[in-house]
């Protein structure tokens, strides 16, 4: 019993102090200089371009495109027509182009060759781009491809006013 309560304990710290951590990366204001977000693609977006709050997807799609990322995960490719696919249900504007798709009408994401297989989208590429269309200064230190994906999920939910932990 005792035990099972020092468990309990210690969790809760640990839940605490990685609050604590998520919160100050939110909150952490960027460099002077960086006024443009850049995808995989390179192709920087100006956060004078970013979308107004008032143009977010409805509540339930937000949470559906979080869910599908984390399911989607970090560490395969998909083929963009695949993407497309899931992207267009939860009203996402994209379409195809040569070796990737264009989302939101203007962020090229092409196609990347993992390790082993074929080409594909990354959905870490897919997550990194949402981000810098709604313009949000959300940015992980965290290392390795799994952790790192999951980390801005966690922070794009917590923006987005939606309790999501996916760490």
């Amino acid at each position: 019993m005792l035990s099972s309560m020092v468990a309990v304990s210690r969790a809760q710290h640990r839940l605490e102090t990685l609050n604590r951590q998520i919160e100050d990366e939110v909150t952490r204001p960027s460099p002077p200089d960086s006024t443009d977000v850049t995808t995989s693609a390179e192709t920087p977006i100006k956060k004078s371009e970013a979308v107004p709050p008032s143009d977010l997807p409805s509540l339930i799609d937000r949470e559906r495109f979080l869910d599908l990322m984390y399911e989607l995960g970090a560490k395969a490719v998909y083929e963009p027509e695949a993407i497309i696919e899931d992207l267009s249900e939860l009203g996402i504007e994209c379409e195809p182009i040569p070796n990737g798709l264009l989302l939101f009408k203007k962020i090229p994401i092409t196609a990347q060759q993992p390790e082993y297989g074929t080409s594909g989208i990354w959905p870490t590429d897919i997550l990194r781009a949402t981000i810098a269309h709604y313009g949000y200064e959300i940015h992980s230190r965290m290392s390795g491809r799994g952790y790192y994906h999951n980390d801005l999920l966690t922070k794009l939910a917590k923006e987005w006013k939606i309790a999501r932990d996916y760490l």
